[in-house]
Parts: structure tokens; sequence; C-alpha cells
């Protein structure tokens, strides 16, 4: 009797002070329960796969797609010990090992290629060719049946080595070019640059370099009428397309008694 007094007591406050009271059927022990967490799939396995070349971020990016997805199936990289674990069917684990073999291969790397520039001077008097490279030679026959100065003097040579694809750009300095300008007086400064310097299929047997930008530039000095010293700038600015191991006269620029002849040639290292 105390009990139903009591009950009804707290549905009078209840009502009076707009309030509600709801039993959980949970507590209770009613209700839907939580759904049970997936069963672990007896059937997956794990293996650790190597990689050898390539970024492992990138082929465990790939091995996921042809992953089951089933629970508990995993694809997990590691950049510090270059491998990839992964857990899922013996099927999708063979699948993901075969493309993994596809795709971690050594990347092209790009040709080697070596450049060599190399500088000439020609005069209005006769000069000694005997200290000319021999690889020159054929060059400075050339250069006598075509420009008909009398003289033809080796100058310097720059080798540089680049990637294909890739750019070339120094400066250098070194003895006076002309006798006007005595080796106490003042060196000769060199600056040049190559831009994207290629490798292009020739028609031929030889390979095709194509340089699309060469900018040559020589600051020669010489003494002034008033005995002052004075430079005077040359310089050669083209695109070029050489063969492999031909020798190429870039071209020529005029300056003080003679001209500045630049000849080109490249050729593929491994």
């Amino acid at each position: 009797m105390k009990i139903k007094n009591l009950t009804l007591v707290v549905c009078l406050l209840a009502a009076l002070f707009g309030m509600s009271f709801q039993v959980s059927a949970q507590s209770a022990g009613g209700g839907n329960p939580e759904p049970p967490s997936p069963a672990y799939p007896k059937d997956l396995k794990t293996k650790i796969l190597d990689v050898k070349f390539r970024d492992p971020r990138m082929l465990a990016d790939v091995l996921r797609g042809l992953s089951s997805g089933a629970p508990y199936s995993q694809v997990q990289q590691n950049s510090e010990f270059k491998t990839i674990t992964v857990r899922d069917f013996p099927e999708n684990i063979a699948t993901m090992e075969a493309a993994l073999k596809r795709l971690d291969v050594l990347e092209d790397q790009p040709a080697s290629l070596e450049v060599h520039i190399h500088v000439l001077v020609s005069s209005t008097s006769a000069t000694d060719t005997s200290t000319f490279p021999a690889e020159l030679e054929p060059v400075l026959k050339q250069l006598q049946g075509a420009l008909k100065f009398p003289g033809y003097r080796y100058a310097t040579s720059f080798v540089n080595r680049v990637r294909a694809g890739g750019e070339i750009e120094a400066s250098a300095s070194g003895d006076p070019l002309f006798p006007v300008a005595p080796k106490s007086k003042g060196p000769t400064y060199y600056q040049y640059k190559l831009r994207d310097i290629r490798l292009v299929k020739g028609t031929s047997d030889r390979q095709t370099i194509q340089i699309d930008r060469f900018n040559f530039g020589i600051r020669v000095p010489y003494m002034s009428r008033f005995d002052s010293l004075e430079y005077t700038d040359a310089g050669i600015n083209t695109a070029l397309t050489v063969h492999e191991g031909e020798k190429v006269v870039v071209g020529t620029s005029n300056s003080l008694d003679g001209a500045i002849v630049v000849v080109v040639s490249v050729k593929q290292i491994q």
C-alpha cells in the first residue's frame, strides 16, 4: 500500500513540473544490443614483401587496389625498411606479389652526356698550328677552306657532363686571346649556358642531340689608344643540333684583328 502511494506521489510531481521519466529498456535487459564485431576470417594470411627500387608508399597505394577488402585485411608500407606488409586471402596476396614484381623495377635513368666546347682564334697573321689538338685538325682544315684567315690558334677547351634534359651554366677566365693585350694586363672572361640538352631519334645510327639554347660570351681585353686596359664583348646565341661525336662550328665572332671560333661536340657516356 505504501509503494502504491509513493508511485502516485511521483506521478503527481512529474505532472506538476512537466517532467517525464522513462525506464531504460537497455538497463532493464530489453532493447537491441550493440552489433557484434565482425569475425576474423580464418583464411587470412600475412606476408612481408621486399621493395628494391621504387618508393614503398607509391607501391602500397597500388597494391591496396588489389586487396579483397575483407575485414582485417591490410596493406602497410615501411619506407625505412623498404617493405610492404600485406594481410589478405592467399589468392589476393599472390596477385599483389605478381604486381609488385612488375612495378618494382629500376627506373630508366636519363643518359649522361659529355659536352666539349673548344675556342679557336683566327688571325690576320700566320700562326703556328702545331699546338692544335689532333681531334680538332679536321675542323682546322674546314676553317682554312671557309674563312680564308692565314692563321689559326687553339685557345682553350671546356668539358662538362650533364644528364639529358638538363642544362649547363659556367664561367671561367684565361689568357688574353690577342697579342695586343699582354698577359700582365688582364685575363679573358668566358661565360656560357646550354639549356634543355636532349637526346632525340635521328635518321642515322648516330644519336642526335638538340640544345634548345646555346649562349656563349667572351670578354676580351685590349689596350686602348690611351694605353689603358679595356674590354670588348663577343658572343654567340643560337639553338643547336649535333650528331653524337660530331664537331660542329657553332659560329664565329669578329673581335679586334681576327675572329673567335666556337666548336661544340657532344658524346654519350655510360
